[in-house]
This record gives structure tokens, sequence and C-alpha cells, in this order.
């Protein structure tokens, strides 16, 4: 019961998205971790927390060891279905001052009738320096609005269904006027909030129910409380990666805004906001490693985008270089057919697993089993749908030496295009391998040539020639 006192609470006192990260700054600062600026350089230490926050309603909080082995990712969404105020907010009709709103995802618009609302949100003020407005996270704490509803005889059909316009049934009543009053809604801000009215550039603003959180039932067992969607997710994000005790682990909570209305915004899920995350954290990392002995990198097939990702990271930090790349069966990243992997992305499952049998590289045992195979489908799609989104952007040119291996067999990449690796690697050298896409399977059966090769990459490093 503590725990959902908690989480009424939290919701209580987080009437807007910027309330949603505010409160979850301010608790996680409590609890030792630490804000990060993607303007900066990041330094992690291993077991502190750290968090990020972008557009002041979404935010990524992680915490666990930079030698981590595995990730664990949760997420959620600030968001709540609601009503957000228009530009030119009053409309004065009839005698009633009313606010002008639209719908904010997708509110059951039946439940907001009749209760007492108030608004809550961001203005943006002037300040002395015209490029950089002052930002205000605002809360009108009075029961300023109502949605009412009219008597039953006045719509007697009413419980028989009855299909809302929300630009006219629920436009929220803000007060009694003259027929000629000109007062504008940033002038009620003002009386409410103490901000000059003057002031007021422009404004993110939204309803919110002024109802507390309370438990129902005969022995409280119930409990009522709005915006439980998503906030319950997320309040619950953030306290479990707080209470988590991770090790060889790097744990992230991300809470992200706008996934009522689609999350394609800057502060969406489908932003660049989790991978920006990423890439500071490995450059963190990378400027943390030293590499004392020689070494080579060496990725195959998906791996290979991943090991030229890593070598453009390698070369641009002053770290001990690898004595040589290996790609293995896969082209560059702008040659690519796109249209072959989105048909074998959307393939349905059981011509997936047909394909992903004969193209090998996966234990067909594993289909023998039902929830091993929902499982393993959903990361091979990934895994594909990855390897059709990367692009390798910015494209540079390596100048460590890059050896190209790929099977005389392989369908799913050409030899023609195999060789365009040239325009990305200045010393580079080309070997075809006997077998398809999964080379490796096949050498290890011929243990004379996988050996040959071992053999001649370690006698290269030993004589450092290459």
């Amino acid at each position: 019961m503590n725990i959902t006192k908690e989480l009424m609470s939290f919701i209580d006192n987080s009437p807007s998205v910027f309330h949603v990260i505010d409160n979850f700054k301010k608790t996680l600062t409590e609890d030792g971790f630490t804000e990060l600026k993607f303007k900066d350089n990041w330094k992690i230490e291993n077991g502190k927390g750290y968090f990020v926050t972008n557009n002041d309603s979404s935010i990524i909080a992680f915490k666990g060891s930079s030698d981590f082995d595995n990730i664990r990712l949760i997420g959620s969404h600030s968001d709540s279905p609601t009503f957000r105020i228009k530009p030119n907010s009053i409309v004065n009709k009839d005698g009633f001052l009313t606010l002008n709103t639209e719908v904010y995802g997708g509110p059951i618009l039946s439940t907001w009738f009749d209760r007492p609302l108030s608004v809550a949100g961001r203005v943006v003020l002037k300040s002395d320096n015209p490029f950089k407005p002052e930002i205000k996270h605002i809360n009108v704490d009075k029961n300023l609005l109502i949605i009412p509803n009219v008597a039953i005889h006045m719509n007697r059909d009413v419980n028989n269904g009855y299909k809302f316009n929300a630009q006219k049934d629920t436009l929220p009543l803000l007060a009694l006027s003259e027929k000629d009053s000109k007062i504008s809604f940033e002038e009620i801000l003002a009386r409410n909030t103490g901000i000059n009215s003057e002031d007021i550039l422009d404004f993110d603003l939204f309803l919110y129910d002024r109802q507390k959180g309370e438990f129902v039932g005969e022995n409280d067992e119930f409990y009522s409380v709005g915006r439980i969607d998503n906030l319950g997710m997320a309040f619950n994000s953030i306290k479990s990666l707080i209470d988590s005790n991770v090790t060889n682990t790097l744990a992230l909570a991300m809470v992200f805004d706008n996934e009522e209305i689609g999350s394609s915004t800057k502060q969406g899920a489908g932003s660049t906001l989790l991978s920006d995350c990423f890439k500071k954290i490995v450059e963190d990392i990378l400027d943390k490693v030293t590499f004392n002995n020689e070494y080579i990198i060496w990725g195959h097939s998906m791996g290979g985008y991943i090991a030229y990702e890593l070598i453009k990271q390698i070369e641009n930090k002053e770290i001990r270089k690898p004595k040589k790349v290996i790609i293995s069966a896969q082209v560059p990243p702008t040659y690519k057919n796109k249209n072959k992997l989105y048909k074998i992305i959307n393939l349905d499952d059981e011509n997936f697993i047909k394909f992903l049998i004969a193209y090998g590289g996966t234990n067909p045992e594993v289909f023998e089993n039902k929830e091993l195979t929902e499982l393993f489908l959903k990361i091979i799609r990934n895994d594909y749908n990855l390897v059709n989104e990367y692009t390798g952007e910015p494209l540079k040119k390596i100048t460590t030496k890059v050896e190209i291996l790929y099977g005389d067999k392989d369908e799913s990449i050409s030899e023609e295009k195999v060789y365009l690796w040239k325009e990305l690697c200045k010393k580079i050298e080309f070997k075809k391998i006997s077998g398809g896409h999964f080379f490796i399977n096949d050498l290890l059966k011929n243990s004379n040539e996988i050996n040959s090769i071992l053999t001649k990459w370690l006698f290269e490093i030993l004589i450092k020639k290459i």
C-alpha cells in the first residue's frame, strides 16, 4: 500500500509531462543520480546513476557497469490523454468564456465531464536575451474550469449512446462574461500565477483533472487516480531502476513523450534520443579503453557493421588501433538490397523460419520449441531491421588495414558489391572463402583451412607486417 500511496502522490503532483520529468529529476538526484547534458563529454563511473533529458518532457536514466556484458531496458511514456489549449484560447459566446482546446491522444471524452479541471504545462517568457527566452513550468492550483453536462431532459437519448463533438461539446467553461469582454487567456494566467502577461511569448498547456487519487473498496483494495495511463508504468520504471542492484549490466529506464500522438517527435520513442544516449556511453567507454597488446577486430554479417562503427570510433580516439579489421559476409552499408531485406522481414512466421533454416546459422532445433521460437523470431526480425536501417553515416574512409572475407556460395551478397568496400577503406584486401553466408561453420569443419588463415594472421601480428 505504501508504494501505491507513493504512486498516487507522484501523479497528483505531476499534472503535465513537464512536471513528470521535473519530479523524476528531483527523485533521481535525491538518490544520487547525476544529470548529464548531450553537449558535454560524459564521464561515467561504475555503479553510479545518471540521467539525461530532452525537451523537459522525456528522460533516460541509467546505471551499472562500464564493462557490461548485457543491457536491460524498460520503457514507458510521460504523456497522457488530455486536451491541449490552442493559441487565441478564449471563446466569448452567449455570456460565457470558454477555452478553445483540441483533443490530445485518445481520451474517453465522457469521463472529463462535470469534474473540476485546471491548467498545467509550460510558458515561454521574455528574457534579457531574445535568443534564450525563459521557460517556466506552471500549475494553476485552482478549480479553474469545468466541462458541464446538460440536464437529462435536454437530451433524453444520451444514455442510448451519444457521439461527442470535441470542437463543440468538450470546450471547458471558464467564466461568465460581458458580451464585449476582451480579456485574454494570458491575463488570466497572469492573475493565477504571478507572471506578467506581457512577458508571455508562447505556451504549451494542457487540462488536468483536479481530483486527487483515493483508495476505494471495503478494505481499500482498489485505488482511483487519473493519468494512470501511462504514469503508473513511468513511475515504476524509474522506481525499479533506483531500487535495482546491477552488476556486469547496463540498466536503462526510458520515459518518452508524445507516445499518445505519435512517437516520431524529437522527444518520442522513435527519435534518436536513445541511440544518442548509447553513442555518448560508448564514447566514454572508448575514452577509458587502453590496449596494451596487439589485437584484431573481426565482425561477421551484422557484426561487420559493428566492426566498421567500432573502428571509426577508435580512429577518432587516442588509443591503440587494431592491427587489422576483418569484415566477413557483409556488403558496405550504403549498398544493401533494402527491397529484399524488407521482403524477408515481412515474411509470415512459417516462411521466415523456412528462410532462416535454409540460410543457415540458426539451429533448426530452436524452432521445435514454441516458446523459443516466439522469443528468437522477434530478436532475429529486429536484427534484420537494424541491418536494413543502418546507413553507416557519417561515411568515413578508415585508415586501418581491412580484410574482406566472402563466401563463394553466399547468395545474399554479390562479389561486385563486396568490392565496393574499397570506397570506405584506404588499405584493403579481399579473400574468397569456400562456403555460403555462414562459411565460418564450414571453416570449422575444415581445420586445415581455418588453421592456415589464423596462422597467417598471427604471423602478421608477430612480425608487425600488417
